[in-house]
């Protein structure tokens, strides 16, 4: 019975300790981990929103670069389709990665179309019943004078919305067609107008993923089971989800829980190893005083004294 106390002094106490300690700080640490991963996909996914809502805007300013232009006004009057598909065309995919462009003119009729190779396979059906609701609704904001958004950045007022274009997602922005310099007049709904078409597929996740660092972004039609990663749906300005962008979320915390690890496991050690002679000369004491090395230990002590 006093070998089994003793050993459990020895051995046993020192193992609860080191456990103890051991359990407490792999709890506490999971627990930070798990609360840091959770802001950091939080704010993640609110980066990835942030990124749609400024494609939208950016895909406007882009267009303005050229819509807003006495040159693209007469161009587009004078039906050049050569200088159209210059400017109002191709440059806008070289530069600026549209996949499609379209000049219509003021009743809607297309006067020039521009479809990059990742747009092939477009019905001119399915491009016309994405943009028509948006040209219509433009159209008649510039008969009634509405010049509600223009600012110093916003140069024309406009309409744009994530929408599919035939089976693929992507946003869609018109924009009038007007002077920069304000020689040009144009009666108020006369004027001709700038469709411009981004998809969302296709390149523009992996994009994403590069210049923001998110890992196997994609884009899907449904929402994805796969519990190791977030996503955000992607809805249009009725409400109509898409699609949702899917990608593996940078976990902060559990990268400096698997960094900790080894330390962790260190420090248990180190704690079972520290407690251990201090059991064992804990245990000496309760032995016999016939020990020689216990005699020695006591006839110094006395010395001291």
């Amino acid at each position: 019975m006093i070998r089994q106390s003793q050993w459990f002094l020895k051995w046993g106490v020192p193992a609860s300790v080191s456990a103890l300690v051991g359990g407490v700080l792999l709890g506490t640490l999971y627990w930070a981990a798990a609360r840091t991963d959770e802001v950091a996909a939080v704010r993640q996914k609110g980066l990835v929103s942030l990124i749609v809502s400024k494609m939208q805007s950016a895909v406007a300013h882009d267009q303005e670069s050229a819509t807003v232009w006495d040159d693209a006004v007469v161009k587009t009057k004078e039906r050049d389709l050569d200088w159209l598909d210059a400017n109002l065309g191709r440059w806008m995919n070289t530069y600026f990665g549209h996949d499609v462009a379209i000049v219509l003119s003021a009743n809607g009729q297309a006067i020039y179309q521009f479809a990059a190779d990742s747009a092939k396979g477009l019905s001119p059906e399915g491009l016309r019943s994405a943009y028509s609701p948006l040209a219509n609704r433009l159209h008649e904001r510039l008969i009634a004078g509405d010049e509600d958004g223009i600012s110093d950045r916003v140069l024309s007022i406009g309409e744009s919305d994530l929408l599919y274009v035939g089976s693929r997602p992507a946003v869609v922005s018109v924009k009038p067609i007007t002077s920069d310099t304000g020689r040009i007049e144009q009666s108020a709904g006369d004027e001709n107008l700038h469709v411009a078409v981004r998809f969302l597929d296709g390149d523009f996740p992996s994009d994403i993923g590069t210049e923001y660092q998110f890992a196997e972004m994609q884009f899907t039609t449904t929402m994805p089971d796969d519990k190791r990663h977030s996503q955000i749906a992607l809805t249009s300005r009725s409400g109509q989800v898409i699609g949702y962008f899917s990608w593996h979320p940078f976990e902060p915390g559990t990268s400096v829980l698997h960094a900790t690890l080894p330390v962790v496991g260190l420090s248990v050690i180190a704690i079972f190893i520290v407690a251990s002679p201090w059991q064992v000369m804990r245990s000496g004491d309760v032995r016999s005083s016939s020990s020689p090395i216990t005699r020695n230990f006591s006839i110094w002590r006395c010395m001291i004294r």
